[in-house]
């Protein structure tokens, strides 16, 4: 229950939990009611919430990328890495509630959880992304990130399962119960996932053994890959199973995801470092609208840089053409606006 107390965010000794004023503010950036504070924990009411919060709040890199005075200047161009590092707690609130902005998962998941505590039991873990984004293990073989992902295990008195909660990956990871071979469908007509319970899997080497000689089991979360509507996933021939991520469930501290966000905002390693994104899922058909753009990049005849702007999936499993936006401030602050809905 929320009170009217001040929030607090996580530290060295407590976790993040928002007051009554502040979990209003947030549910009015997710579009949904003030009076959900008052309802009971539910799986419905945990659907809704996480929901919300992906049709809302854009995944978005922009802040590591585009130093904030530069929005004042249309015709600066946008290189990466000359922006700042994302901050958690009390900054990452306003940024994604007063400032209508977004973040990746340190930022989005950790200030989720401050909601979610209103009514749920919140654990934020931490996992290991797998290194071949979308693409066949068998072929592309076994290979993972450093820790560098939070999510969260959500529970609440009465209820037997407790769920994996991601707003803060980008593929719609709808909640998950914690369990070996849980299933859970998406937006998307061509995917679903299943969690499995299991050793992490390694390449078949001789040196695989030396690299974890003490193995344990993680969750790890697959993702049916096909271009296909989803007809039967024991298909083989239509499609694969490629990982996205790994996490074992165990709570991580405050002051180790500070130093996990740090990697992520700074190292040249980090996948954020060398990605514009901007990213969020559109209520209307369940489609995502997608900005991005990586070195090298779209370069016209005069040597002008472009990001993509692209919609996909959705009902319709549709891929609009992309359009093209140059990489200066001003046709990308048009962009953020018009649409992820950023505040300046």
């Amino acid at each position: 229950m929320a009170t009217e107390e001040e929030s607090v965010f996580a530290s060295l000794t407590t976790v993040g939990k928002l007051n009554k004023a502040d979990s209003e503010a947030y549910l009015e950036r997710i579009n949904l009611p003030a009076s959900l504070l008052s309802e009971p924990p539910s799986l419905p009411l945990l659907r809704k919430l996480q929901y919300a919060h992906l049709t809302s709040v854009p995944f978005d890199s922009s802040r590591l990328h585009i130093p904030e005075n530069e929005f004042e200047t249309p015709e600066a161009v946008v290189e990466l890495r000359r922006g700042a590092a994302y901050e958690l707690g009390r900054a990452a609130f306003d940024r994604i509630v007063k400032q209508r902005r977004g973040g990746y998962c340190f930022v989005l998941n950790s200030t989720f959880a401050g909601l979610l505590r209103n009514w749920f039991l919140v654990g934020e873990n931490a996992g290991k992304v797998y290194g071949a984004v979308r693409q066949d293990p068998a072929v592309a073989g076994w290979s993972w990130g450093p820790v560098s992902h939070e999510v969260l295990a959500v529970g609440w008195e009465g209820e037997p399962e407790r769920y994996m909660v991601d707003v803060g990956f980008g593929d719609v990871l709808r909640r998950i119960a914690l369990k070996d071979g849980a299933t859970s469908d998406s937006t998307n007509p061509s995917d679903c996932y299943v969690l499995r319970h299991e050793s992490l899997p390694l390449p078949p080497t001789a040196s695989a053994s030396l690299l974890h000689p003490d193995p344990a089991k993680y969750f790890i979360i697959y993702r049916w890959s096909t271009s296909l509507p989803l007809a039967n996933p024991s298909d083989a021939s239509s499609g694969f199973w490629t990982p996205l991520y790994a996490f074992q469930l165990q709570t991580v501290l405050a002051a180790d995801f500070v130093v996990m966000n740090h990697y992520n905002s700074t190292h040249l390693s980090a996948a954020f470092t060398t990605l514009l994104v901007v990213s969020r899922l559109n209520e209307k058909d369940g489609s995502r609208t997608t900005l991005q753009y990586r070195v090298p990049g779209e370069k016209d005849e005069d040597g002008k840089t472009f990001a993509q702007l692209l919609t996909t999936g959705g009902k319709d499993a549709k891929q609009n053409e992309p359009q093209w936006i140059d990489m200066k401030t001003g046709p990308i602050k048009e962009v953020l606006v018009r649409d992820f809905g950023f505040k300046f």
